[in-house]
């Protein structure tokens, strides 16, 4: 259940970033990709991590 939560908190997260991207438009594309890369190494260390 708690795994459950974490997946649906991370992509509460991805479309709270995806809206942030719209907001500001193509003037900072790298930060974008920065935040998403470091959200989906997050998704993928949470899955590691309580993953048991």
């Amino acid at each position: 259940m708690y795994i459950f939560s974490m997946k649906i908190l991370t992509i509460n997260s991805i479309l709270f970033l995806f809206n942030i991207f719209q907001i500001f438009g193509s003037a900072s594309p790298l930060f974008f990709l920065f935040f998403f890369s470091a959200l989906l190494f997050f998704y993928f260390f949470s899955l590691f991590l309580f993953d048991f």
